[in-house]
């Protein structure tokens, strides 16, 4: 006797305003880019002793908005150059998008809008580390925006050109290591005086 299970579908539902922004923010992506500010943080305490929390803070949620404003201009400009559609049944989960927009579950230009709301208040919070801290902070910040909008975007789209993976490598270690550093300590050398 072969058994039976009961499975309850999705299909023809269609998740609520909030469940689909969740979806297109792809916070599972998002410590990617936290664990290198806290290390860059912990290695100017662990250092320095130099220690600043309300700047950690500052420092995480600008990344994680940065992170979030990227997920989603990727999502856009891929669909918008059709990288995105769907073939067949199966969907692989580390591509495709966050399918908000190829599931026709928000407007592309929704999507984009909050990627520049994500992107502003990120700014927002590098320039008021640039104050407090160094003018540093905003080239760390200009590198990290240059990256993740060129990235998909035209005229430069570098990620279908075979250099996702450098950009990758470098800003997700040394460009948000050491502005996490360089926020504390006010330094980018590791033998300061």
């Amino acid at each position: 006797m072969p058994l039976k299970m009961h499975v309850e579908s999705n299909i023809g539902q269609h998740p609520g305003t909030l469940a689909k922004w969740l979806q297109a923010f792809r916070l599972h992506y998002v410590p990617t880019s936290i664990f290198p500010a806290l290390l860059g943080s912990v290695i100017a305490w662990a250092t320095y002793r130099e220690f600043n929390y309300w700047y950690v803070v500052l420092v995480i949620v600008g990344t994680a908005l940065h992170h979030i404003g990227l997920n989603m201009i990727d999502d856009v400009f891929d669909y918008l150059h059709a990288v995105d559609q769907i073939h067949g049944e199966a969907k692989n989960p580390y591509t495709g998008g966050s399918g908000v927009l190829t599931e026709g579950l928000l407007p592309a230009r929704h999507v984009l809008l909050a990627s520049v709301l994500c992107y502003l208040i990120g700014l927002m919070i590098a320039v008021y580390l640039t104050v407090h801290v160094g003018w540093p902070v905003l080239l760390f910040a200009v590198i990290g925006v240059f990256s993740s909008v060129f990235y998909t975007m035209p005229p430069i789209r570098y990620g279908y050109r075979g250099f996702g993976e450098l950009s990758l490598l470098l800003n997700f270690g040394p460009v948000i290591c050491l502005g996490a550093f360089y926020v504390q300590t006010g330094s980018i050398s590791w033998n300061r005086s």
